[in-house]
C-alpha cells in the first residue's frame, strides 16, 4: 500500500489499529485459540500476552501521534488489561513455575515475562490519562521485579526455570 500524505499515514494506522482490536478484544480463551496450536500450549500463551502487550503499546504510541484517539484506546487497554490478569491467559505462565504470577508476588520465583508485560501495559494506560484502578498492582508489580532483580547476581531473571535467560524478558 502507498502512503502518499499524513493523512492517508493515519488511515492506514487506525486501520490496522481496527484489525488488532477485531482479533484481541474477545475473550481470553479465543486470544490463546487464535495463536497456532502447532507452537503447543506455553507458546499459545505467550503469543497471546506478547499480542496484548504489542497491541496496548500501539495504542499508547498512536494516542501520543494522534491525541484525538486517546479517550478510545483507554476502554480498549482496559480491555487488554483484563484479558491478561484472567486466570485463562496466566494459564501459561503458572504451568512452568508451578505457582500464579499474581498469587506469588511476594514470593521468589521470577515470572519476569508475564509481570514485565503486564506492567508495561499499566503503565501506558496510566501515561495516556487512565485511572487509578490499577496503581496498586502497577506499584506491587514494581516492586516485585525490583526486589527479585536485586536479588540476582546478575541483575537478571529466568523466563522459566532451567532455561536459560532471555535479556529481553
Amino acid at each position: 500500500r502507498n502512503i502518499c500524505s499524513f493523512e492517508s499515514e493515519k488511515e492506514d494506522i487506525l486501520a490496522r489499529s481496527r484489525y488488532l482490536k477485531s482479533k484481541l478484544l474477545v475473550s481470553p480463551e479465543k486470544i490463546i485459540e487464535a495463536m497456532p496450536a502447532a507452537v503447543g500450549p506455553q507458546f499459545q500463551g505467550e503469543w497471546a500476552l506478547y499480542s496484548c502487550s504489542m497491541y496496548c503499546a500501539a495504542l499508547v504510541n498512536i494516542s501520543k501521534i494522534y491525541p484525538e484517539t486517546r479517550e478510545d484506546a483507554l476502554p480498549v487497554i482496559d480491555s487488554l488489561i483484563t484479558s491478561v490478569l484472567s486466570p485463562e491467559l496466566r494459564s501459561y505462565d503458572a504451568r512452568r513455575w508451578g505457582e500464579d504470577p499474581l498469587e506469588s508476588l511476594d514470593g521468589e520465583e521470577s515470572h519476569i515475562s508475564y509481570i514485565s508485560h503486564l506492567a508495561w501495559m499499566l503503565s501506558g494506560y496510566k501515561a495516556i490519562g487512565g485511572d487509578g484502578r490499577y496503581d496498586n498492582l502497577y506499584h506491587r508489580l514494581c516492586s516485585t521485579m525490583n526486589r527479585r532483580l536485586r536479588a540476582s547476581v546478575t541483575l537478571n531473571l529466568d523466563t522459566y526455570p532451567g532455561e536459560y535467560i532471555y535479556v529481553p524478558d
